[in-house]
């Protein structure tokens, strides 16, 4: 089933079909995607604007282009060769056909008077600023993705280029000529493009979706989400599902992501040298990844209210992937990840925390009373505020949340989930070790007592 934002595949293309701004989600555009986009809207100019006087015979050249072996050519090529009467595959019509953002941006630089190579260049050199600025986790990370992915056709060029065997692509790609980082840029924006096309792919989250909203009904009915969750499931098929690219994902050291408020998610691509090994591993990451990202989208009502509690970045996380792993493995009542069979560790510190707060204070909380108020009305988590609060004797939510934000204050550690990890691990050995470092110098702990808040399951048996 085709994204919203997505164009149906033409029949024909007698020509690019340029559309307006927004046919793909401009909020995950792969790297250099204005600079591919900009760079085919030369080409066309030149085809259409008389600098050429053979049109047919500039479309040859431009078709007859070798950007990389066994790849497609431009988007202009491919319709070009498509005018002359050369057989186009499905595929090539697919990708053609996703070209966005070129009428605004045409009319933009040819009313501004720019020259026509200008905005490329400006293209360009956005991205080699950017690769410049990768840290030394994020170079890895390239790395790894370009061997599991790229052609031949790069490696080589790389490897002729390079003055020591194993610089990084970072560091090539940053100082590459114009046209080699322009090819590239067009091959990384192929394969996603192939991607996010991908009718197995489209199979596979609609799958998915009707697989999730089969779980919340199961975690209804079991008592361990809210009184809300079976009418959020009904937001499940709005949902916006994009393949995000490794720049977008990965090096910001995350399979997958959602825009809170907003309807979308996003997931890593697949990496692999054929497109069909990037196609099974595209799918792996959809069904590994997906459930946690619907439930932010979905799921978390309590996540989505301004100065929630649960809105705060750790327990949002912990909760979102204590109730994936539970979607996938059942157990509501394991929280701690090391307990679980066949746990990804997504997550590790944060639901560590959470564990601890849940089932090592003096008293003992029910995690069900934690998954219903992240699911649930505000009743749902008023009880689950107050149970924890009960457990412990002292505000807990609040001031476990400074203690967090102390730590990613006065830390060295880089910024967003990296960062929070560290910080999380610190606080929980707070908490082991010595809790009025997180709850107060005058803290005492309350003696120590039975479970508190009984679940449904419990309450009903």
């Amino acid at each position: 089933m085709p994204n919203k934002h997505e164009i149906t595949p033409a029949a024909s293309l007698p020509r690019p079909e340029f559309t307006a701004v927004g046919v793909h989600a401009p909020y995950a555009d792969p790297l250099g995607a204005q600079a591919v986009q900009l760079e085919d809207m030369r080409q066309y100019q030149l085809l259409e604007g008389g600098q050429m006087l053979d049109s047919a015979r500039r479309g040859e050249q431009i078709a007859a282009t070798k950007r990389l072996p066994g790849e497609f050519n431009s988007t202009v090529g491919r319709a070009v060769a498509g005018k002359m009467g050369k057989v186009m595959t499905s595929a090539e019509v697919q990708l053609a056909n996703d070209v966005h953002s070129y009428r605004e941006l045409g009319q933009r630089f040819m009313v501004q008077g720019e020259n026509k190579s200008g905005p490329i260049d400006a293209g360009l050199k956005a991205v080699r600023i950017h690769l410049r600025e990768l840290t030394s986790e994020q170079s890895d990370a390239l790395d790894r993705y370009m061997k599991s992915t790229a052609t031949a056709f790069f490696k080589n060029n790389k490897d002729a280029d390079s003055l020591i065997g194993n610089d990084s692509w970072a560091n090539w790609l940053g100082s590459a000529s114009d046209k080699q980082l322009m090819n590239f840029l067009q091959w990384h924006n192929y394969v996603l493009g192939s991607q996010r096309h991908s009718p197995e792919l489209h199979e596979e989250v609609e799958r998915q979706r009707a697989m999730y909203k089969r779980d919340i009904q199961e975690g209804v009915e079991q008592g361990w989400l809210g009184k809300d969750a079976l009418k959020a499931a009904e937001r499940t098929d709005d949902i916006d599902v994009l393949v995000g690219d490794q720049f977008d994902t990965i090096l910001q050291g995350r399979t997958g992501y959602h825009f809170r408020g907003t309807p979308r998610v996003v997931v890593m691509q697949g990496a692999g040298r054929t497109h069909k090994t990037r196609i099974r591993d595209a799918r792996n990451n959809i069904n590994n990844t997906l459930p946690h990202e619907l439930n932010h989208a979905v799921l978390a009502t309590a996540a989505n209210r301004p100065r929630s509690p649960l809105a705060e970045r750790w327990i949002d996380e912990a909760l979102t992937e204590h109730i994936s792993a539970v979607m996938f493995h059942g157990e509501p009542d394991i929280v701690k990840p090391a307990e679980r069979e066949d746990d990804q560790f997504v997550y590790d510190a944060e639901r560590q925390l959470l564990d601890f707060l849940l089932n090592h204070g003096p008293q003992k909380v029910d995690a069900a009373l934690a998954t219903r108020a992240y699911s649930g009305d505000a009743e749902e988590q008023q009880e689950f505020y107050d149970a924890l609060d009960r457990a412990w004797g002292t505000r807990v939510l609040p001031k476990v949340a400074a203690a967090i934000e102390k730590y990613e204050t006065l830390s060295n550690a880089p910024a967003g989930i990296r960062g929070q990890t560290a910080a999380v691990l610190s606080v929980l050995g707070d908490l082991m070790d010595a809790p009025p470092l997180v709850f107060g110098a005058r803290y005492e702990q309350p003696k120590r007592g039975e479970l508190v808040g009984a679940s449904r399951r419990q309450a009903t048996s």
